[in-house]
């Protein structure tokens, strides 16, 4: 398997980042994390939408690149241009887990949330599967029919081990694998 633009998609807590730096580290591709996007400064000030796919249009003009998103609509179209979208549909149990787990590894860093914060993201992941959300797994489906894209949807840690397994490394050595060998 090789790819060039990764699509990753998925609720809060499914994996995605994890699984976008992982893609990103073996197969040399820059990671773009939509949360950054999103925000000026991470989970503070979000910049207005005209201002986010105004960014994303500028990733997308670059030949390379593994997107960590949720598939909204300021972010969305990029899945037209990716050689790869996968799903995350991990269950809600593990979501939640990670969740929370990741608040406590967040405890005194730059992102330290407030305890409270965490309800809306399990009340948001709760409602992934069947909500009316654009984010939604029905609406994201939708979207992809009506484009006729065909995703892979990974649902557990084998699946997500097994896929990285199968990825190949780039053939060609390239100008950013020759970079990032260097600064390692």
């Amino acid at each position: 398997m090789k790819y060039k633009r990764i699509y990753i998609l998925g609720p809060p807590g499914s994996g995605k980042s994890y699984l976008a730096k992982k893609i990103s580290e073996k197969l040399y591709l820059p990671f773009k994390d939509m949360d950054d996007v999103r925000f000026i400064k991470k989970f503070t000030k979000a910049r207005t939408k005209p201002q986010r796919k105004k960014l994303v249009d500028k990733i997308l003009k670059t030949k390379r690149w593994v997107i960590d998103a949720r598939g909204t609509e300021w972010d969305r179209h990029a899945m037209l241009k990716a050689d790869l979208i996968i799903i995350m549909r991990i269950p809600f149990y593990r979501r939640t887990s990670n969740i929370i787990k990741r608040h406590f590894e967040r405890k005194g860093s730059e992102i330290d949330e407030k305890f409270i914060h965490l309800f809306p993201l399990i009340k948001y992941s709760l409602s992934y599967r069947y909500g009316k959300r654009e984010t939604s797994f029905n609406n994201t489906n939708s979207y992809l029919k009506k484009h006729n894209l065909k995703p892979i949807i990974l649902k557990n840690r084998k699946q997500i081990n097994k896929f990285l397994d199968k990825l190949k490394w780039p053939l060609k050595k390239n100008k950013l694998s020759s970079q990032r060998r260097a600064t390692s």
